[in-house]
């Protein structure tokens, strides 16, 4: 009995996947340089094969807590996204996204699974 994917079924559904992206996104690369003074320069860069087929959605939060956030002694909103990049992306937790003239940190990526048609990252404005 077979109960996983062939080859050609996963395929297919990476194309899929791939005509459902509708935007642009490039994943950056952050550095830190040391400096003279004991602390660090951050510097970013597009990461090698930075621009990549994309799409960004709101992340829906449930409960009050987590969606709120106290800042300078008021309430903030807390704004997560689901990021959806082709399956074969390479990001992590080091990078940036930058989606038109947004960027936002990569708070985790749900890259190993089984049947991989894409890539989900859960994203944060900076």
């Amino acid at each position: 009995m077979n109960i996983g994917l062939t080859t050609a079924e996963l395929a297919s559904i990476r194309t899929d996947v791939a005509d459902l992206l509708p935007d642009t996104c490039i994943i950056i690369t952050v550095t830190n340089t040391p400096d003279t003074m004991g602390g660090y320069t951050q510097g970013t860069a597009a990461a090698a094969g930075g621009t990549v087929n994309c799409r960004l959605d709101a992340k829906i939060i449930n409960t009050l807590r987590a969606s709120e956030s106290k800042a300078a002694g008021g309430i903030q909103p807390f704004h997560q996204f689901i990021l959806t990049v082709p399956h074969d992306t390479t990001i992590s937790t080091e990078n940036q996204v930058q989606k038109d003239a947004e960027v936002y940190n990569v708070i985790s990526v749900d890259a190993d699974k089984s049947w991989k048609g894409a890539v989900r990252v859960v994203l944060e404005r900076t």
